[in-house]
């Protein structure tokens, strides 16, 4: 049975090089072995350029299925707003009927405008990010004070599913960070929990110990697979496929914390819910 080692070498003229050295002992003498010394460098430089070009096909697949689904979810608000818009501009009266009829509709373009604002918001952040920079304002801050805007920014949405939304922050918990970057963080973590809480009570506390500030999201909803905790967090993916969105929130959300030096943790399972903790110091220098 032959032996095969990959290991570096010089070439004469100083030149660091691949080889592979086969080692194989001679059927009819014990005490010999042949070995074979080949170069295989060209050959390294071919299969990474092969892993290198199947790594690109994969980013554009993922980018052309993030573009489909971002032009099927924007479709839709886009077409409710240009409706329900057609209807207004034809439904001017004075009436009881006609006024309460008018504000729904006003409701319904209000919804799904502010729905169009987070995919475009997303996008913008994503290709921050694929550039490698995610700009921070950091300033003296509540991070009780911004998780309340944050929340009641979002709980009439959230409150038409059916779930309950409780904030817990009794206290202020002063320090420095991005006030429009953690309020997107909350946003999104509270979107997510209402997405998949199945109607059921959501709960946000904001908390502090020592030098670190705490934020955590909990839902009662279809909770999370162990296999998929850590790759909910990656660009594009999704709890379920038919959930909807471009699976950029938690990913998103995960790189603003990051940037802030912080870190996201969650904790679930199937069926019973999930909780979102949002870790970070309470000093962040501006990027």
């Amino acid at each position: 049975m032959g032996l095969g080692l990959e290991l570096r070498g010089l070439t004469k003229d100083g030149h660091e090089v691949e080889i592979e050295i086969s080692l194989s002992p001679v059927e009819f003498d014990a005490q010999l072995t042949l070995a074979a010394v080949r170069d295989v460098s060209e050959r390294k430089r071919l299969e990474e350029q092969a892993r290198q070009a199947e790594k690109a096909q994969e980013e554009v697949r993922r980018r052309d299925e993030v573009l489909a689904v971002a032009s099927h979810e924007l479709r839709g608000p886009v077409g409710v707003v240009q409706l329900q818009l057609g209807v207004l501009q034809r439904t001017a009266g004075d009436t009881i009927h006609e006024l309460t009829g008018m504000m729904e509709r006003m409701r319904k373009v209000e919804s799904n405008a502010r729905h169009l604002a987070r995919l475009v918001d997303d996008l913008l952040d994503m290709r921050q990010l694929q550039g490698g920079t995610l700009p921070l304002q950091a300033e003296e801050a509540d991070l009780a004070e911004l998780t309340r805007d944050a929340v009641e920014r979002v709980r009439e949405p959230v409150e038409r599913t059916g779930a309950t939304l409780t904030l817990l922050a009794p206290v202020a918990v002063r320090g420095r960070w991005d006030p429009i970057r953690i309020e997107q963080v909350v946003t999104n973590l509270v979107a997510n929990a209402a997405k998949f809480g199945q109607g059921k009570p959501i709960v946000v506390e904001v908390e502090s110990e020592g030098d670190r500030a705490r934020i955590t999201v909990t839902d009662q909803g279809i909770g999370i697979a162990t296999r998929d905790l850590e790759r909910i967090f990656e660009r594009f993916e999704r709890v379920a496929p038919s959930s909807g969105g471009l699976g950029l929130g938690l990913y998103i959300a995960r790189q603003i914390v990051l940037a802030h030096g912080g870190r996201i943790l969650v904790r679930s399972a199937v069926g019973s819910g999930a909780t979102f903790t949002v870790e970070l110091p309470r000093e962040t220098r501006s990027a």
